[in-house]
């Protein structure tokens, strides 16, 4: 990743408001975490607080994700967007080679 293309932000993005978590997940991201975490979810709210979906090499979009403390996303690959990420406390985004703009992470 070359860092001359990578901007940063003097503030972290904001994640969606509460009142998103009772809106329902994807399908693919349903079925995703009950593959990684053996736990049906249904909405936001559903999730885990920590989350680890490392080597998930189809995941392309997290925009789902942004309300959780510990999210690891270790070798997914194919992800390019991590506005929506920029309050998750811990996050590790190790060989996320495609990634564009980290702005949002502060």
């Amino acid at each position: 990743m070359d860092p001359k293309t990578l901007k940063a932000r003097s503030t972290p993005a904001k994640s969606l408001s509460s009142a998103s978590d009772t809106l329902p997940l994807s399908k693919e991201m349903r079925k995703l975490v009950r593959k990684k975490k053996g736990i049906k979810c249904r909405t936001r709210a559903d999730l885990p607080a920590e989350l680890n979906l490392s080597n998930s090499r189809k995941l392309i979009d997290v925009s789902e994700l942004g309300g959780l403390r510990s999210l690891c996303l270790l070798h997914c690959s194919l992800i390019t967007d991590v506005s929506a990420l920029g309050q998750v406390r811990s996050l590790n985004l190790s060989e996320c080679t495609r990634l564009r703009d980290v702005s949002a992470l502060g």
